[in-house]
């Protein structure tokens, strides 16, 4: 016979630590945005070294917002599975 287990306390676990990371990164990519506002609003590195900082923390900036974007879907797909996997166990 073969038989699935799932342990929702822990299953849910993992999906809250998920929705953590996306939070943690979704702070990352708000503190990049001020920084390239900064950066672009003095000369604090001079024109060419703020030009390039700029350009690196816009590139950088998507990719968090993308990864952060992705944790939440995985968590929020942990969280409905253990939701269907609990509904169907106790029937």
């Amino acid at each position: 016979m073969n038989t699935k287990y799932m342990d929702p306390e822990r299953v849910e676990f993992t999906a809250g630590r998920l929705e953590a990371m996306a939070d943690v990164l979704q702070a990352v990519s708000k503190v990049l945005e001020i920084q390239v506002v900064l950066l672009q609003t003095t000369a604090f590195v001079g024109f060419v070294g703020g030009t390039s900082v700029t350009s690196y923390l816009s590139m950088i900036k998507p990719k968090i917002d993308r990864l952060a974007m992705k944790y939440r879907e995985l968590a929020q797909d942990i969280r409905y599975a253990v939701k269907v996997w609990t509904a169907s166990t106790s029937v």
